[in-house]
């Protein structure tokens, strides 16, 4: 299944291109096409080819401004002609850079639900003795291959940050030393299949209790 990051908001953007997308595309242009071309086609039949040969020929000696105004109209035409294939390159361009770029995780097969307990009334206990609860059952349905919790996840909309100061280091004036952090259960890297560069993943054993824990993102 595809990633869809956890949102707020009551709105989903479906992109996907079938039969009936190009089926649906092809039809509205066709009959866009026959609507667009049979008006000119009528006003055209409805003509006097002579009566209209005179009229532009009384015309010749004061068109330049008619001439001008066409020229102008047709020049207008093929910049924004132009504009519009230029756009539609970069959107294609753009379009198969994303699709082309490496998240830093695998998000084929990958299931993403939320859910909110402050909200239902729950306390820190209740809540940590529930979190154990769905991700035994979840870990237990057929199919599935690694269940994990987390409070965010890349691409998200919402993040949390804290400040911290390196061992040694000065901050600068107006400087804000902050770095974004998220907090997730056991499993987690294995479930989004992101690889560990070095050290361990994270254990049942790391607990309130037992010394801090924490995995620092490469890049930073």
């Amino acid at each position: 299944m595809d990633f869809a990051p956890v949102s707020n908001l009551s709105v989903w953007l479906s992109v996907n291109v079938d039969r009936r997308v190009l089926l649906a595309t092809l039809v509205i242009a066709l009959v866009t096409s026959m609507l667009l071309g049979s008006v000119p086609a009528l006003r055209a039949s409805a003509m006097d080819p002579m009566g209209i040969l005179k009229d532009e020929s009384g015309m010749v000696a004061g068109g330049g401004r008619k001439t001008r105004l066409t020229a102008g109209l047709a020049v207008a035409q093929i910049a924004l002609s132009l504009l519009l294939l230029v756009s539609a390159g970069l959107f294609i361009r753009s379009f198969h850079a994303a699709h082309q770029f490496n998240p830093g995780f695998d998000s084929h097969r990958v299931l993403l639900g939320s859910y909110d307990l402050f909200a239902e009334g729950y306390k820190e206990v209740d809540g940590i003795a529930f979190h154990r609860q769905i991700l035994e059952k979840v870990a237990a349905l057929p199919g599935v291959r690694s269940a994990s919790l987390a409070d965010w996840v890349p691409l998200g909309f919402g993040s949390s940050a804290d400040e911290f100061v390196p061992e040694g280091y000065v901050a600068g004036p107006h400087e804000a030393v902050q770095a974004g952090f998220a907090r997730v259960s056991p499993g987690y890297f294995a479930t989004m299949r992101i690889p560990i560069m070095r050290g361990r993943d994270f254990a049942v054993q790391d607990s309130v209790d037992s010394p801090p824990v924490v995995i620092v993102n490469e890049v930073a």
